[in-house]
């Protein structure tokens, strides 16, 4: 529980980079490409939960859990891929941007532990994803829009939807967030695609969507 408050923590802080306009042009695939890390570990401490749990209202509300942030995991890994080509300076500027912006993650009491910090970004493990999504000839960022849209849309209907007295706030930003799905699913169908997409298409607005773009001329 410890390890998972963590997690949500620096998903925290990463989406509040969105959410208050702080991440430039450049900035994004990296923010983008590091929620998703951190939801794959986020999501492996749940699936080690609910493995334990008997079927009750706690093992349903984390089964919500993991299905939502596992929608979240992949709209990110989608905009990861799809700004990727917007990265219009050098891997040195890149990697100073990188070390000024998330400069909590290299305190150096950090030292003073023999083990390891989880779910500390890493740039070299950056720079790796980059070249291997752009020759992913199977990667499609519109299906995992529609993988999203499709995994929020069943968890407002599933066990484990009800959040106490907040249930109809609860559903009512999963709908929300479907519908931005909904939007994004023009997003390039593969990555050969996207070498002639107009990323222009996509537009940051915290005051319509806090984390994720919206498309120009929505349908």
């Amino acid at each position: 529980m410890v390890l998972m408050r963590r997690l949500e923590t620096i998903s925290d802080i990463v989406l509040s980079g969105f959410q208050l306009s702080l991440y430039s042009m450049n900035e994004r695939p990296l923010a983008y490409w590091y929620l998703a890390r951190v939801l794959e570990q986020h999501l492996t401490c749940l699936d080690e939960i609910i493995e334990g749990l008997p079927s009750s209202m706690p093992r349903f509300e984390f089964q919500f859990r993991a299905r939502y942030l596992t929608a979240l995991q992949a709209l990110s890994l989608a905009l990861f891929a799809v700004t990727v080509k917007t990265m219009g300076c050098s891997w040195e500027r890149l990697r100073l941007n990188f070390l000024r912006r998330y400069k909590w993650a290299f305190m150096h009491e950090y030292e003073d532990f023999d083990v390891p910090p989880v779910g500390h970004p890493n740039f070299l493990a950056f720079t790796t994803s980059c070249s291997v999504i752009l020759q992913d000839k199977e990667f499609s960022p519109a299906e995992q829009a529609k993988l999203a849209e499709r995994l929020l849309t069943e968890s407002t209907t599933v066990p484990g939807r009800m959040a106490g007295p907040w249930t109809p706030d609860r559903m009512e930003f999963v709908l929300k967030m479907a519908e931005v799905c909904r939007d994004l699913r023009r997003l390039p169908k593969s990555m050969d695609e996207l070498r002639t997409w107009d990323v222009g298409q996509l537009v940051w607005d915290p005051d319509v969507q806090p984390w994720f773009p919206v498309m120009r001329n929505r349908s």
